[in-house]
């Protein structure tokens, strides 16, 4: 595989243009973002903050143009003009998973400021224990389920 990219008119690959420090390579980190990202728009509850993640693509894409903006050379304006599109993508990865945990808890702050404080301690929280049981009724997982 080393020598269709040797022989190939693109000499970097994405985890030449993203060389990062970690225990993921820079294009796995991206995949990594993907899946998070995924993960957290489609998840009802807000997930665990991926720090890690964040910061190290958030670093490498602010290297990666600051190296472009050094680098004026009219040969390396195609490469350079990938590495932007990928850095572009990244940053809207990025954008768009920050935004989806910020509306999360806005819309988490919004309802209890609107309603929930108004309810008894026990029921502001679906997912608490209380002594009578619990506020989310879980299935029988061993019973049949018939549909017709």
């Amino acid at each position: 595989m080393n020598s269709t990219i040797e022989d190939s008119s693109f000499p970097q690959t994405q985890d030449d243009i993203f060389n990062l420090a970690g225990a993921l390579s820079p294009g796995e980190q991206v995949k990594e973002l993907i899946v998070v990202w995924m993960n957290e728009r489609n998840s009802p509850e807000m997930l665990p903050y991926r720090n890690d993640l964040v910061d190290s693509l958030t670093k490498a894409s602010e290297k990666i143009f600051e190296q472009m903006e050094i680098n004026t050379d009219t040969e390396s304006r195609f490469i350079q003009m990938i590495q932007q599109t990928e850095i572009e993508r990244i940053k809207y990865l990025l954008r768009s998973y920050l935004r989806t945990r910020l509306f999360k808890e806005l819309i988490e702050a919004h309802g209890y400021a609107a309603f929930l404080h108004q309810l008894p301690a026990s029921q502001q929280r679906q997912d608490e224990e209380t002594p009578e049981g619990s506020m989310v009724i879980q299935p029988n997982l061993d019973a049949p389920v018939f549909a017709s």
